[in-house]
């Protein structure tokens, strides 16, 4: 295995919580890339093409067009209409918990929101939701589901076939709106646009599910950096941007292959050789940080490679900085009456919520002042 990486203990401290939090490590054969020079210019090296394009079931219609349908769908207008949504969405689900008093923070506040946003911006009516909550809860989450036909997809079809083959408001920019405008010109068939929707639709949870819970995480556990960003509440969309960085919720960037020999930094890599971006290691290159395996809210490196770099660059990356905004700030004023139910030792990184990347299996809280 050819590793390029940090010449301290940095990567393997990333290596190390990419273990505990249940991220895989890179098979025997592949090119590690975990600098974040390395990964910089292998990710903005756009001959270098993902691994996956290279498959007989790839579809380079639904690759090259779905990012910028979701760019659309979820870009700064789209978000800043949905502020105002999510926020009473977050409102309202604080009184449940205050009203619970003990409470799984993930599937009680963190999924709620991560979900209203996701059918939001695909353009799912409120009536269809709880059946599509439970396909997206149902389908499984191998790498296979893209491409392999089953009973998934067909259910997926006929959720949304009228919503395909109708017309949308006019200037609408929700995805099933776009997808649906795609049929009617002839640029996507109705299977092209079935599988842009299901992939949106699975892609668009595990992350930012992640990035909200780590960070919720951490301000239940960190009496510090809870009060400094009560003292600072214009901060939390730094956190935000730190908690990226520090946590990276997608550990690895699609595996690559090199069509040409590369050069990074000193390293030769060859033609046809396949190389793993480790964004997480790369987050944690004290070459680019200051004291890279600090959390550090006040930080001002914030460059962070979370949402990749280059023309693959993640394209629901505003949508997802908003719904992690939106929960910390809502939730701050509340954090003082709530307490994890269990010993922080106890959390556990794994793949049981059916993701594809490692999700905190739960986080109980209880409420704690008079309800």
């Amino acid at each position: 295995m050819t590793r390029i990486s940090t010449s301290d203990d940095s990567s393997r401290e990333a290596a190390s919580l990419a273990a505990r939090q249940g991220d895989s490590q890179a098979e025997p054969g592949v090119c590690v890339v975990s600098t974040y020079e390395g990964a910089l210019h292998i990710l903005g090296d756009s001959r270098i093409r993902r691994l996956l394009e290279s498959r007989p079931e790839h579809d380079p219609m639904v690759a090259d067009e779905l990012p910028r349908f979701i760019g659309v769908a979820s870009g700064k207008r789209p978000c800043q209409a949905l502020r105002s949504e999510l926020e009473d969405t977050a409102q309202n689900l604080i009184e449940d918990l205050r009203t619970q008093g003990r409470a799984d923070l993930i599937d009680e506040f963190v999924s709620p929101i991560v979900y209203t946003a996701l059918f939001t911006i695909v353009g799912i009516p409120v009536g269809q939701r709880d059946a599509i909550r439970q396909w997206c809860d149902s389908i499984p989450r191998e790498p296979e589901v893209y491409s392999a036909p089953g009973p998934h997809w067909e259910a997926l079809r006929a959720h949304l076939h009228g919503l395909l083959h109708s017309t949308h408001p006019e200037g609408s920019t929700s995805l099933c709106a776009q997808l649906a405008a795609a049929i009617a010109s002839g640029e996507l068939t109705f299977d092209q646009a079935i599988r842009g929707a299901g992939i949106t639709l699975i892609q668009g949870y595990p992350a930012t599910t992640r990035l909200i819970s780590d960070l919720l995480l951490a301000l239940l556990i960190d009496p510090d950096k809870r009060g400094y960003l009560q003292q600072h509440p214009d901060r939390v969309p730094a956190a935000v941007e730190e908690m990226l960085r520090y946590s990276t919720p997608d550990f690895h960037a699609a595996l690559r292959r090199t069509p040409i020999p590369v050069t990074v930094g000193e390293v030769s890599i060859p033609e046809g050789a396949v190389i793993d971006v480790q964004l997480g290691a790369a987050n944690r290159d004290p070459a680019q940080f200051s004291q890279p395996n600090l959390v550090d809210f006040s930080r001002t490196d914030k460059h962070h490679l979370a949402f990749g770099h280059g023309h693959r660059y993640c394209p629901g990356a505003t949508l997802a900085r908003l719904e992690a905004t939106i929960a910390a700030t809502s939730l701050l004023p509340h954090l003082h009456d709530l307490q994890l139910a269990i010993e922080p030792h106890e959390i556990r990184w794994s793949r049981n919520r059916k993701a594809m990347i490692a999700i905190i299996d739960a986080l109980p809280i209880i409420w704690t002042a008079d309800r």
